[in-house]
């Protein structure tokens, strides 16, 4: 595996227009987009609540489900492109998921919180993940000046939502595409 040629198409994914983006994201299994809608949708309300004792109006919702949802598609856009995997050439929108992706991964995370998924994925993708989630932190610093001036507990929970779902997106790529790798 060339891990920089894999960084680099995947840093790509995300210069990618909004159209572009949707596009690709239309291209998956409708349960595979309801899984990922349903991972960033757990990391935006986590995230809100540790927003709480903030001013309701001073809180970037849009922005926490816009980059919620970018990390978690990232994230499983990113197991899809280490196993050689186009979602529009193999039409992954066509499978079919036994037992459905969005309960097979609901599954896992009551089991465990998927960690025995979590612990296969390969360090190097760890570390993919974790930047892409330092870069997506940084921006929010940047955009939101409120938050730049508040306790490092809440800007690293933040940090943690965004994280988590990039991680779980990658899992739901685990899980989805296991069949195959067994």
């Amino acid at each position: 595996m060339d891990w920089e040629q894999l960084l680099q198409k995947w840093i790509v994914l995300f210069e990618l227009k909004p159209d572009e983006r949707k596009e690709l994201y239309d291209s998956l299994h409708v349960q595979t987009q309801k899984t990922l809608g349903l991972i960033a949708e757990s990391a935006q309300e986590k995230a809100l609540e540790y927003c709480a004792s903030m001013p309701k109006d001073s809180i970037p919702i849009e922005w926490f489900i816009s980059t919620s949802s970018l990390q978690t598609w990232g994230g499983y856009m990113l197991y899809l492109m280490q196993h050689y995997i186009d979602p529009v050439e193999s039409k992954t929108s066509a499978r079919t998921h036994e037992p459905t992706i969005d309960k097979h991964w609901v599954a896992e995370y009551e089991k465990n919180m998927c960690h025995d998924y979590i612990d296969a994925i390969n360090p190097i993708i760890t570390l993919f993940l974790d930047k892409a989630t330092a870069i997506r932190t940084e921006q929010f610093l940047l955009s939101n000046a409120l938050f730049y001036k508040k306790e490092y507990k809440l800007v690293a929970n933040i940090r943690n939502c965004l994280g988590w779902a990039a991680v779980h997106g990658y899992v739901v790529g685990l899980l989805e595409f296991s069949d195959q790798n067994k």
